[in-house]
């Protein structure tokens, strides 16, 4: 089973941590990928099914979809990962010169993700869709 396409909250998220990091080496090791691995499973919810692959979202993931963003960064003097979902050039266009609002819609999401409360609503709610 292939994992499902990531969302606007999660490429939200992964921008976000792309420009974060910018200027540095980032690969499945670095905390704050780990850190956004555990934040995008607390959102699995977002995605209308019950099985979800233990693959979702991991460590390995999130670093090659920050990667997938260097294709459209022309400070990157290299290529990025080349294929990827179409949102993400959307997400890119939208907030790459709006960082600080971008940065504000991330802290958000995290903080509705990380609320225990609001994820059992959620899931709640979803159930019944």
């Amino acid at each position: 089973m292939k994992n499902p396409n990531w969302q606007r909250d999660e490429l939200i998220l992964a921008i976000d941590l792309y420009f974060e990091l910018e200027n540095e080496s980032v690969d499945s090791s670095h905390p704050k990928v780990i850190e956004l691995s555990k934040v995008l499973n607390q959102l699995s919810i977002i995605h209308k099914t019950s099985s979800i692959e233990e693959s979702f979202r991991n460590a390995n993931g999130v670093s090659m979809k920050l990667s997938s963003y260097k294709r459209f960064d022309s400070k990157y003097s290299g290529k990025g990962l080349e294929k990827g979902n179409k949102l993400e050039k959307v997400i890119w266009d939208e907030f790459s010169h709006r960082r600080q609002e971008l940065t504000e819609l991330a802290n958000k999401i995290v903080e509705l993700a990380t609320n225990k409360d609001f994820s059992r609503e959620l899931s709640t709610i979803q159930r019944f869709q």
